[in-house]
Formats: C-alpha cells, sequence, structure tokens
C-alpha cells in the first residue's frame, strides 16, 4: 500500500505528464489553490492513469458545489430555513447575477460532459485553463460579494 509521499509524488508525475499531453498553461499551485487537488488524490488514494479525467472531474466537483449553494439562494429548498433566510438578503439583481453565474457554471460542467465523449485532449487542455481562468477573473469575485453580503447579515 501506497504511503502519502507515494501518492503525492504520483500526483506530482501524472500532473506534469498531462500537462505536457493536453498543453494547458496553468500550473499545479494555481489548480491545487482553486480545487485542492492534493486532497482529491489523498481522500481517493489513488491518482488514475488518465489522470486528465480525473482532473476534471475534481474541477466539475468544485464547481457543482458552488452550484447546488447558489441555486438554493434564488430557489430555497422547502423546509430549509437557513437557504430561505439567506435567499431573503438578496436583492433581485443579486439574484438575477446568481442566475448567470449558475448559466455559467452549467456551460463549465456541460463542457466536461462533452470532453468525456468526445476524448478530444486538446480541447481538455482548453477546459482546464478556462476553468481557471473563469474562476479567478469572473466567478470568485462575483461569490465573494455574495457571500460576503450573506456572512454580514448572519453577524448582525
Amino acid at each position: 500500500m501506497k504511503n502519502k509521499e507515494e501518492i503525492l509524488e504520483e500526483l506530482h508525475k501524472q500532473f506534469d505528464k498531462a500537462q505536457k499531453e493536453l498543453g494547458f498553461k496553468s500550473s499545479f499551485d494555481e489548480l491545487e489553490e482553486i480545487f485542492f487537488i492534493e486532497d482529491m488524490a489523498l481522500k481517493q488514494w489513488y491518482v488514475s492513469n488518465q489522470f486528465s479525467r480525473q482532473l476534471c472531474g475534481r474541477i466539475v466537483e468544485m464547481y457543482n458545489s458552488w452550484l447546488v449553494y447558489l441555486h438554493a439562494l434564488i430557489m430555497p429548498p422547502q423546509g430549509n430555513i437557513i437557504c430561505m433566510m439567506e435567499s431573503r438578503v438578496l436583492n433581485d439583481n443579486e439574484k438575477k447575477e446568481i442566475n448567470e453565474i449558475i448559466k455559467k457554471i452549467v456551460a463549465i460542467t456541460s463542457t466536461n460532459t462533452l470532453l468525456a465523449l468526445a476524448k478530444n485532449k486538446k480541447d481538455e487542455g482548453k477546459f482546464v485553463d478556462d476553468s481557471v481562468n473563469t474562476w479567478n477573473k469572473e466567478l470568485k469575485p462575483k461569490i465573494t460579494l455574495i457571500v460576503e453580503k450573506i456572512n454580514s447579515e448572519w453577524k448582525k
């Protein structure tokens, strides 16, 4: 059985191989900061020989977690008092903004589904870079504002 260091060593090895094959520019550190790929490998205790698919899966996993949260802000599940209270904090413009964020996230996740079907490595590399850039430049700043507003309301 592999130990933690061996798993992380394999992760870095497979990352370098995938970066070369797919041609994405995003660094290990950039991806780690957003998607916690070391945590993924250690949780699964496994690094796939098809690491690019494992990485894309992790990217989608992170985006899907935001999707669930944001969707609950505009359509709180019945009986979920926390979601209902947080939803009331937001005005109509903020909810429209959340809808736009949701569209971007679904576009990202559905692109991954297409990539899994098409098995196009060049497009897979673009997906990795686009996921990082979209998060850093568009989604993180917008989501941060929403979460800060909700958090400040909870602190009152």
